[in-house]
């Protein structure tokens, strides 16, 4: 095994690993998800492609394709005469919409839980009102930089 194929393996395991801790893949998910972002085929990688690099049955492999295309981590491609389909990793920017969409929800969460929190003043309920506050500025400032970002990535994906 060259030095690069090794490195190629431990990063789609780094990957791997790294979703099914903090996303909480799968396991398969979360090396297929790794496999497309390492591999980066300018066409895709096709399921026979993830089903040979991966080890893993058929069955299994699509039932997780299938997933990550539901949730939007992953996109197909298909060409003109050719009956496969290609996957590839969502965009950069793709995937920033999605934790922008998150932290927008969690923005209005918060705005409601600080409305509810003044709404109870008079109980022990609002001890945490200035904690919230701080945390509704962190969310704040988390959505202006996911914007910004979003705004880059785009530039660059968009050439």
């Amino acid at each position: 095994m060259t030095d690069i194929s090794k490195e190629r393996e431990e990063l789609v395991e780094m990957f791997g690993v790294h979703f099914e801790t903090y996303l909480n893949f799968s396991p398969l998910s979360g090396r297929i998800l790794g496999c497309l972002i390492v591999w980066n085929d300018a066409k895709g990688l096709t399921f026979d492609d993830l089903v040979s690099r991966l080890g893993a049955s058929k069955s299994s492999v699509s039932t997780n394709l299938n997933l990550l295309l539901k949730i939007g981590k992953i996109q197909y491609y298909t060409f003109p005469g050719d009956r496969k389909k290609y996957y590839k990793p969502s965009s950069f920017s793709d995937r920033m919409q999605n934790h922008l969409r998150m932290v927008l929800d969690e923005k209005k969460m918060v705005e409601r839980m600080i409305e509810y929190r003044k709404m109870t003043a008079d109980t022990d309920e609002c001890s945490d009102l200035e904690k919230i506050k701080i945390y509704q500025e962190h969310v704040i400032d988390f959505e202006k930089f996911l914007n910004k970002t979003i705004q880059k990535l785009e530039k660059v994906e968009n050439k």
